[in-house]
């Protein structure tokens, strides 16, 4: 599944980044990001460090960000296609299974082990139009909880534009 792949690469470099890093993401002024027609808001403590057309990497001292479009899928529904994605073995340490949030995109949270570095995800696919998107906050699991609440915000703050 070459989609899960691409999932699974975008994961991974954010895990390493995560190794070079440490400070609070969420202090500091709203900035907005903005690629292919797509906005997201955070904090000014974040840089943008991988720009293209479909994608794009924020990073801070202590939290990351990776945003793509997948583009179009060969699935009926956005919660069939995480369905699908989830089952890749990237997946295997899942805290809280996929649901479906008010703002009407699914997260999945789960953790990893990156360097001997437990990293915690929340990730959350989005629809436009007919692509697939998909945002991964990660940070260390010792700094989760402190975290999660701001991966929230950022998410919710996810727009479409044209």
């Amino acid at each position: 599944m070459k989609k899960t792949r691409i999932i699974s690469l975008i994961l991974l470099v954010l895990l390493v980044a995560l190794v070079f890093f440490g400070c609070a993401a969420y202090k500091g002024k709203d900035k907005t990001f903005s690629c292919n027609g797509m906005e997201i808001t955070t904090t000014n403590r974040f840089k943008l460090t991988k720009e293209s057309s479909t994608d794009f990497s924020l990073n801070s001292l202590s939290a990351q960000i990776s945003v793509s479009c997948i583009g179009k899928v060969d699935y009926e529904t956005l919660k069939d296609y995480v369905n699908a994605v989830i089952e890749d073995d990237f997946y295997s340490s899942i805290i809280k299974s996929p649901y479906l949030t008010d703002d009407g995109f699914y997260v999945v949270e789960f953790e990893v082990l990156e360097d001997d570095t437990e990293v915690r995800m929340y990730e959350v696919f989005l629809m436009n139009e007919d692509d697939v998107w998909v945002a991964v906050f990660a940070c260390e699991a010792s700094d989760y909880d402190a975290h999660r609440p701001y991966f929230e915000k950022w998410a919710s703050s996810i727009t479409f534009v044209d």
